[in-house]
């Protein structure tokens, strides 16, 4: 089973496991015979909250196990996509995400103020998207969880469309 693994700038996925928060896994997968995803559409799982683990057991090798590297278009005519496309698989955009400070400042109770706050820190021109979270990451000032919580904001309230010439880099 192939399968496609989403680039951004904190998940990878390639086999899953569902598992409920503060719970032990309940279901499990394999390639063979994972039905884990459609289980928890139906279910109607929160995608940031309740979560699919990705594990993977051995080599990932990209030009048999990876559809396709999926990338989101803020990577656009960067140096992530000109490595992306040395890649032995195919490359895809999603629509992509963006968050303008206005709407991160409307949801403080989410995950908490100090990362709307945070938010609000790394934001260029008053927006968010995932290049902007990975510069930051970059830099070594932030902590990665932190940053990972910045992260959940993007997701869950981010628009998404193609805003690849949105933001500045």
């Amino acid at each position: 089973m192939r399968g496609k693994m989403v680039a951004t700038s904190w998940l990878t996925v390639v086999s899953c496991i569902v598992i409920a928060p503060q719970q032990k896994p309940t279901r499990f997968g394999v390639a063979a015979r994972m039905s884990l995803i459609a289980d928890a559409v139906k279910a109607g799982y929160d995608p940031l909250d309740d979560h699919i683990e990705a594990q993977v057991h051995g080599p990932v090798r990209l030009a048999s196990d990876v559809e396709a590297l999926v990338i989101d278009p803020c990577y656009r005519n960067t140096d992530v996509e000109a490595l992306a496309r040395r890649l032995p698989c195919s490359i895809e955009w999603h629509p992509g995400f963006i968050l303008d400070v206005e709407t991160l400042r409307q949801h403080p109770s989410f995950r908490g103020r100090e990362y709307v706050e945070l938010g609000i820190t790394i934001a260029r021109d008053g927006y968010l998207t995932p290049r902007i979270l990975g510069d930051a990451a970059g830099t070594g000032k932030y902590e990665l969880q932190d940053l990972k919580k910045v992260w959940h904001y993007i997701a869950r309230f981010g628009d998404r469309g193609d805003v690849s010439d949105t933001v500045s880099a």
